[in-house]
């Protein structure tokens, strides 16, 4: 393939959020009347999944765009726990030297994400942001991978998708891009972000196909 970009899912890809993004769930639950979710839980079932499935399973009562206005109220208040991974800036560094455009592609709210990155500290390293709210159906679906590679100029074949949930692996397999998979199963897999150089090296070089 013919590598010309990196999307990135953000929220445990890049930047370590899930702290925050814990307690934030769990306050939108109890001022529902319900009962808060384990991290355990919150980690394995719940993160990674759009805000329209967030409402199927635990805010049946409420709109997106209640929702939205719950998130954007309680997750301010937590984004001091809001971390950027110990090899994300040596990687997008690598990025920006081996020439190739960078995008995020996230189903958190496109507010939190601006909040989120511009904490870590990372916010004008992207060619491309994409938060929940750019697009009507959030990962797993293909419109926000779509929408990506439509504003960068870029076929599917051009593209990689990175990112640490089934959502996202599910997302580029639905848009016909390739997935690297941070700890989940894509068409590449590595153990953390610090694994990611070496694959995208290959790529370049013509090594994986």
């Amino acid at each position: 393939m013919a590598l010309n970009a990196v999307l990135f899912d953000m929220d445990g890809t890049l930047v370590d959020s899930i702290p925050a993004w814990h307690m934030t769930f769990n306050q939108a639950l109890e001022s529902q009347g319900s009962e808060p979710v384990s991290f355990k839980a919150f980690t394995t079932d719940i993160l990674g999944q759009s805000t329209q499935q967030d409402i199927s399973r635990y805010f049946p009562k409420l709109t997106v765009d209640e929702l939205v206005g719950l998130y954007d109220r309680f997750f301010p208040a937590n984004v001091g726990h809001i971390r950027p991974f110990p090899n994300t800036s040596d990687v997008l560094d690598l990025l920006d030297e081996i020439g190739l455009k960078k995008g995020i592609v996230t189903n958190t709210p496109s507010e939190l994400m601006l909040l989120t990155l511009d904490r870590a500290g990372i916010a004008d390293r992207f060619d491309i942001l994409l938060g929940g709210t750019d697009v009507s159906l959030g990962k797993p679906d293909p419109e926000m991978i779509h929408k990506a590679l439509e504003l960068m100029g870029l076929g599917g074949d051009q593209a990689v998708l990175v990112g640490d949930t089934l959502a996202d692996m599910d997302a580029g397999k639905n848009s016909g891009v390739a997935t690297i998979g941070i700890g989940v199963p894509g068409d590449w897999s590595i153990d953390s972000l610090e694994g990611l150089p070496d694959v995208i090296g290959d790529i370049v070089n013509g090594e994986l196909r």
